[in-house]
C-alpha cells in the first residue's frame, strides 16, 4: 500500500481546497420594446400568391373533371341497365320490348 498514491493516508495529508463560489447577479429588467419595423419586401410572397391562385385553379379543374366523370358514369349505368332489360325481354320471347316514346299530338 505504500506504493499507491491514492491511499487514504495520502488523501488526508493533502491540503484541502476551498469551494469556489460563483456570484450571481440579478437580471436587469427588459429594455423598452423596439418599435415595430415593417417587414422588408419579400420577393417570395408574390410568388406564393401566384402559386395559391394556380393551386385553386387546379383544384377547380380537378373538381370539374370529377363531376363530369360522375355524370358520365351515372348515364352509362342507366344505359347499361336499360339495355340489359331490353335484352332480357327479347330473350324471353316477348314483343314490344323497346318502349317507343311518342310526343303527345296536339288536339285537332
Amino acid at each position: 500500500m505504500t506504493g499507491e498514491p491514492n491511499t487514504r493516508r495520502d488523501r488526508d495529508s493533502e491540503p484541502r481546497r476551498e469551494a469556489r463560489i460563483i456570484p450571481f447577479r440579478p437580471r436587469t429588467p427588459p429594455s423598452k420594446p423596439k418599435p415595430h419595423e415593417p417587414p422588408l419586401a419579400d420577393p417570395m410572397r408574390r410568388l406564393e400568391k401566384d402559386e395559391d391562385r394556380r393551386r385553386m385553379q387546379q383544384n377547380a379543374a380537378a373538381a370539374l373533371v370529377l363531376i363530369v366523370l360522375l355524370v358520365a358514369g351515372a348515364w352509362l349505368i342507366d344505359r347499361l341497365r336499360t339495355s340489359a332489360r331490353v335484352l332480357a325481354c327479347i330473350e324471353a320471347g316477348h314483343r314490344n320490348c323497346i318502349p317507343v316514346e311518342q310526343e303527345p299530338r296536339p288536339p285537332r
